[in-house]
């Protein structure tokens, strides 16, 4: 019985002391981005396309943009969708301060009158707070919205920040957990109004592994991300080059492979001006400018803040 229950508390220790390291180093990654700023990783912007394949077949495409804005960056990433029987363009653009200190997000996930689906989200973040705006259909085919809002944590992932904490732990050689706003995930009652439930990403390095990309293979550096949380659990890998740029993301039997635009082009001809018209549209708020500061001033009072 002693053994057992001294085991039973090394155990608990090593869990504890473990968890504490791994929070630590989410907060201190955060710190070296913020620290060096998002021009330090994004520069002048970048595009970046990606063919997806599943059993080798490629089954759809992905391009994202990123370019600077006022105080900081904006980007949009966009992908087909064919789920609920009919072909619509699934996308999500986010605008972030260099400082990682304020930004928005929206995103519309399906068009699709589902009872209980998801279509759109929106993340307002400021003063270590976010609000989330999520829109569901109801049974008979109304749209009906939930508000909540949260303090964020110093290992909070704000949209648009998330491939460059995989990519800090990779070059770390480390292994960090964050928390971040997964859109299915709904909001918690509580007695003082809705609060935002935040999920968890467990980023860890995995090592170097040879990949074929094109008529290339190259060394890659490897990262794993878990986000996990209120049921849901999903894992990727995420591939670097020797250059440090995304080459491939890797899921169960799903590949999202890095191309450049001619080897896009000849796969799905339409691919690039379905994105170009999206990034014109002013309801995708791509164009739009950041959220004056200030703004959400007023959202603590739905927790109390």
């Amino acid at each position: 019985m002693l053994a057992t229950f001294v085991v039973s508390v090394a155990a608990a220790w090593w869990i504890s002391t473990h968890r504490q390291s791994y929070l630590r180093s989410g907060e201190e990654t955060m710190a070296q981005i913020r620290q060096s700023g998002l021009k330090s990783f994004y520069g002048r912007g970048s595009q970046q396309y990606f063919i997806i394949r599943k059993k080798g077949a490629n089954v759809g495409w992905r391009v994202f943009e990123c370019k600077p804005a006022a105080n900081g960056y904006k980007g949009l990433n966009a992908m087909p969708d064919s789920s609920g029987g009919k072909r619509l363009i699934s996308w999500e653009s986010w605008q972030l301060s260099n400082d990682l200190s304020e930004g928005k997000y929206n995103a519309l996930e399906s068009t699709y009158k589902l009872p209980g689906a998801l279509q759109r989200t929106q993340i307002l973040l400021a003063q270590s707070r976010v609000e989330v705006t999520q829109a569901y259909f109801t049974q008979d085919g109304r749209e009906v919205e939930a508000t909540s809002a949260a303090q964020v944590p110093g290992n909070y992932l704000a949209e648009g920040s998330l491939p460059l904490a995989i990519q800090k732990v990779a070059q770390n050689h480390s292994s960090a957990y964050f928390k971040i706003v997964i859109n299915q995930v709904d909001p918690m009652h509580t007695s003082s109004g809705m609060e935002t439930r935040l999920s968890t990403a467990s980023i860890e390095y995995v090592g170097q592994e040879s990949v074929t990309v094109g008529p290339q293979t190259v060394q890659a550096s490897v990262a794993s991300l878990t986000r996990s949380g209120f049921g849901r659990e999903d894992t990727e890998k995420y591939y670097f080059g020797p250059d440090w740029k995304l080459i491939m993301i890797a899921s169960d039997d799903v590949v999202e492979v890095s191309v450049t635009k001619p080897e896009l082009d000849s796969a799905y001809p339409e691919a690039y001006n379905e994105f170009a018209a999206l990034a014109r549209n002013k309801e995708v708020g791509y164009g739009g400018t950041f959220i004056e500061p200030g703004t959400l001033d007023n959202i603590g009072h739905m927790l109390g803040f």
